[in-house]
């Protein structure tokens, strides 16, 4: 009988951990492909559409360069709504190599775009993370 007890106490104890984990578990996150930075001249630009963003953060992993000696990337990274109005934007008047993020995003559907602000050649990549749903081009 102690053995058959232990078990349904030890058996309790699991299935009560695991109950009081489920509501804190997250969407599975969304990750883009990795898309090309490539500015040749000011006012260049490219983006991706997160569609049904789950709400929370949305990230980009970013890695931009000027091309020729001495010059260095600038860009605007801006994050919309589907309709077009901007939430916030993220200037990076140099050469980077990191992540900007973008906190506490309502769920829904954006654009995230960079746009470069300098006639220097500008190239890169950059990877895109979104709490559910998907990145696209």
């Amino acid at each position: 009988m102690k053995v058959f007890a232990k078990r349904i106490l030890i058996t309790s104890f699991l299935l009560a951990c695991i109950f009081t984990l489920i509501p804190n578990i997250q969407t599975e996150a969304a990750v883009s492909g990795e898309f090309r930075i490539w500015a040749q001249d000011n006012g260049d630009y490219d983006g991706v559409k997160i569609w049904h963003h789950q709400g929370g953060n949305i990230s980009a992993k970013i890695f931009q360069q000027g091309i020729h000696s001495g010059q260095q990337a600038n860009t605007v990274w801006t994050l919309r709504t589907a309709s077009g109005r901007e939430i916030s934007a993220t200037y990076l008047p140099f050469d980077y190599n990191g992540t900007i993020t973008f906190y506490s995003v309502a769920p829904g559907d954006y654009t995230l775009t960079w746009k470069s602000l300098t006639n220097n050649d500008t190239e890169g990549t950059y990877r895109v993370y979104s709490n559910g749903g998907s990145i696209f081009k």
